[in-house]
C-alpha cells in the first residue's frame, strides 16, 4: 500500500479522487509517470495538472489509441479506470511512445514558427491530441515530416476551411467525448480529412 500512501500524501491527507485513486492502484504508476516527464507535458500543462497526475492518463489513453483497434476503445470510466489499473508498458512500447511525444513537441514547433497559434493551441488540447495519436503513429511510419504533418493540422482545424467533415469532428468534441461513438466519430473525421489532404500533397509531389 507504499502506492496509495504516497498519493494520500501527495493529496495533503484530502480523500482520493476516483482518478487518483485509480492511479494509484495502477500496477505500472511508475511507468505511466515516468513517461509523463516527457518536455512535452511541461509545454502542455499546467504546474498544477501535473500534480494531479494528468499526465498519467494521457500517457495512459495516448497509450491506448496505439495498441487498440478503435472501435473497441472508450475513454469512459467504467471501461477505462481497470485499463489504467492493469497496463503494463513494455520498453518497446515506453520508446514509441517518447518518440511520438517527440514528434508532437515538433509539430507544436512548426505551428508556433508559422504563427498557427491557435491550431498549436489545439494539438495541446486532451481531445485534439489523443484523436490524433494514430495519424501521428501512421505519419511518421510514413515518414511524413513534422512541417508536412503540421500543414495537415491547420488545413482540418483553421475554421475558414470549414467543412462538413469537419463539423462531425468538432460535433463529436463537444459533449460525451470519452463514449466510443464519439471516439470513432473524431477518427473517422481526421482520417476522412488525413487521406484526402495526404493524396492531394502525394499528386502535388509528383507532379513537380
Amino acid at each position: 500500500h507504499q502506492k496509495a500512501e504516497m498519493f494520500r500524501r501527495l493529496n495533503n491527507g484530502k480523500p482520493l479522487s476516483t482518478k487518483a485513486r485509480t492511479l494509484a492502484s495502477s500496477k505500472d504508476i511508475e511507468g505511466l509517470l515516468d513517461i509523463g516527464s516527457h518536455e512535452l507535458f511541461e509545454e502542455m500543462l499546467t504546474e498544477k495538472s501535473r500534480q494531479n497526475k494528468n499526465q498519467a492518463v494521457i500517457v495512459m489513453k495516448v497509450w491506448t489509441m496505439l495498441n487498440r483497434e478503435v472501435e473497441d476503445i472508450s475513454f469512459a470510466s467504467k471501461e477505462f479506470n481497470p485499463m489504467i489499473e492493469n497496463v503494463n508498458i513494455t520498453e518497446q512500447e515506453k520508446t514509441e511512445l517518447v518518440s511520438v511525444f517527440d514528434y508532437i513537441v515538433n509539430v507544436h514547433d512548426e505551428l508556433v514558427e508559422n504563427k498557427e497559434k491557435s491550431v498549436a493551441k489545439k494539438l495541446y488540447t486532451e481531445t485534439h491530441l489523443v484523436s490524433l495519436i494514430p495519424y501521428i503513429s501512421k505519419s511518421m511510419d510514413g515518414n511524413v515530416s513534422e512541417a508536412m504533418f503540421a500543414e495537415w493540422l491547420v488545413n482540418f482545424y483553421k475554421t475558414e476551411n470549414n467543412t462538413e467533415v469537419h463539423d462531425k469532428y468538432m460535433e463529436a468534441c463537444s459533449h460525451g467525448i470519452a463514449r466510443n461513438a464519439n471516439v470513432v466519430a473524431r477518427h473517422n473525421a481526421l482520417g476522412e480529412s488525413y487521406k484526402e489532404f495526404f493524396k492531394v500533397a502525394e499528386n502535388s509531389e509528383k507532379i513537380s
